[in-house]
């Protein structure tokens, strides 16, 4: 296995500069980078392939110890509500290990201590170590080891721990790329237990509404009604006529005033809601439908079932059930927000950087062939190098919009009225190679608007899809703000105006809508506008585009913001 060396580990003649021959052998760079490419591309392949925890975490480290050459691995996460730390995934390692440190508790051991400092952590010798646990060590026989935090939202939720039976086995290259694995594989983890969670909720829910006493209910008219009389007119005679005869307990609790037996029918449900439901019994003899009804502010959602009551061939009223779905409704919800969140994930992990990954591997493959020239090979280590930086941007947009879904907002008035500047400085840094200016008059002396921590991503990212966007070396941008109303709220517009980057209509539309990338379009195509539109939302703003035309000076598109001043 070709092995990665930081420069300490490098011999000073090493470390200088070789001609490159014009036919040359794969290099040891090559190889490495095309190693962590296919680790990467197959970490990729599991995220999206498995949602359930154990599945999921057994899969990844099986990968990892595969392609770091290490004998086994293990997987713990933080117990939530102790000082604790709990296995959740080994791989190559015995089963007494599993059984004799199924949890550990921070600060102690090498993964209790890198969970608690959150530094990865490097064992070159574990017999020499003193951070080493005797124990573990005579258990697995192993001499070195790597262990790196699993963070979310800036927080260490668990750790990674490979070990190897050789000492200085692993390097400092061998903690940064494992590092970067777990901060890519964390939002999928966290998704999958999230879901597993909600699941587990749901059902303990649905349990519980399913022994709740159901509102029973029975209404008959004073005189029946023929069946073969006019629907409308049926319906009237039922709605204007019917009178309750059978109600129990719930069925009253649910009504939002008191109703008593004879009270009118329409007492009972909306009124709207009740005709429609009693044409389709007249049509059909039975139905199933759902009632809304509003508490002041609070909805509340029923479904109710309804029978037709007929004696000798008359109609002589309906009967029925009603229950209260309205915890269910929401619960039901949020299982498809979660799994909209996990499928636009996965989207990303298996489609966009895969599709990264597919490209730069091409490459990879052309190097190792032997038959390049030296300015291709250097040419097609600056194009993968340029890939897995794009695909690490990606990563990092995914791990905003992730936060932004997870954490409630707690928004307060910040005057943001350098936050362009200051941002735009920070995106500029960030590619050397182009030539980036931004015209911003002063403006404003304050600009407060009610936001959060997240205002500068919201800015940052308005510019990264400029740049992104754009295929000319100079990108200029045109940035204002100025006091604006919208829909009876005062507040704060900004434009920030590109004339070299038009936004299509597809991607508006996907931005609009929370998509994902469209068949043809670069990996990660939007997902900085994506970024923008959940954050705006976060802060009740809105978000629109208006195109330059030409007799205005330019053929890019201007995105506008709006965001409010105060709630």
């Amino acid at each position: 296995m070709t092995r990665y060396h930081s420069d300490d580990e490098q011999p000073a003649k090493d470390r200088e500069a070789d001609p490159i021959p014009s036919t040359i052998e794969p290099r040891d760079d090559v190889v490495a980078l095309n190693r962590e490419l296919r680790l990467r591309t197959e970490i990729a392949r599991v995220v999206s392939s498995y949602t359930r925890p154990s599945e999921l975490l057994t899969n990844i480290l099986s990968i990892l110890c595969k392609g770091f050459g290490a004998l086994g691995g293990s997987v713990y996460f933080l117990d939530k509500g102790t000082n604790e730390i709990e296995l959740k995934a080994i791989y190559g390692l015995d089963r007494n290990y599993a059984a004799t440190y199924q949890k550990i508790h921070l600060g102690q051991n090498v993964t209790g201590q890198v969970a608690q400092t959150g530094e990865g952590m490097i064992i070159r010798d574990a017999t020499k170590d003193r951070r080493s646990t005797k124990g573990v060590v005579q258990m697995l026989r192993y001499r070195s080891a790597v262990v790196t935090p699993v963070t979310s939202g800036g927080e260490v939720i668990g750790i990674i721990a490979l070990v190897s039976e050789t000492a200085s086995y692993f390097t400092q290259k061998d903690l940064k790329l494992l590092d970067e694995i777990g901060a890519h594989i964390s939002p999928a983890i966290v998704n999958s237990f999230l879901n597993q969670r909600i699941m587990v909720e749901k059902e303990k829910l649905l349990d519980i509404l399913d022994r709740l006493d159901e509102g029973i209910f029975e209404a008959e008219v004073r005189n029946s009604l023929p069946m073969d009389m006019e629907p409308d007119l049926a319906v009237s005679g039922l709605f204007e006529n019917g009178t309750f005869t059978l109600m129990n307990r719930s069925f009253s609790d649910q009504c939002d005033e008191g109703i008593w037996l004879g009270a009118d029918i329409r007492t009972g449900f909306e009124e709207k809601q009740l005709l429609r439901m009693l044409l389709e019994v007249v049509h059909k003899g039975e139905v199933k439908a759902i009632e809304r009804r509003w508490t002041g502010e609070k909805e509340r959602i029923f479904e109710v079932s309804m029978l037709r009551v007929d004696k000798d061939s008359r109609i002589k009223g309906i009967k029925g059930t009603r229950r209260d779905v309205t915890q269910r409704s929401l619960m039901d919800e949020k299982v498809r927000e979660s799994k909209r969140q996990t499928e636009f994930y996965m989207d990303l992990m298996s489609h966009d950087i895969s599709n990264i990954n597919t490209a730069v591997l091409g490459f990879l493959d052309m190097m190792e062939s032997g038959t390049r020239k030296a300015h291709d090979i250097q040419r097609f280590i600056n194009i993968g190098r340029e890939e897995i930086k794009r695909s690490s941007q990606i990563v990092q947009k995914v791990k905003v919009l992730a936060r932004v879904q997870r954490e409630a907002p707690n928004l307060v008035i910040m005057d943001v009225s350098k936050s362009i500047l200051k941002n735009f400085d920070l995106v500029k840094r960030q590619y050397p190679k182009r030539t980036l200016v931004l015209e911003h008059e002063p403006g404003l002396s304050s600009v407060n608007v009610l936001c959060d921590g997240l205002i500068d991503e919201l800015i940052q990212n308005i510019f990264r899809f400029g740049i992104e966007g754009s295929t000319d070396e100079k990108v200029s941008f045109d940035a204002q703000v100025r006091k604006w109303e919208y829909d009876g709220r005062k507040g704060y517009l900004f434009s920030f105006q590109n004339g070299s980057c038009r936004i299509s209509k597809e991607t508006r539309e996907r931005v609009m809508n929370r998509g994902l990338c469209i068949s043809g379009e670069p990996p990660g195509s939007g997902l900085a506008l994506s970024v923008v539109k959940a954050i705006t939302d976060r802060y009740n703003g809105r978000i629109w585009f208006e195109d330059q035309t030409v007799d205005r000076g330019g053929s890019g598109t201007t995105t506008m913001i709006f965001l409010p001043s105060r709630p």
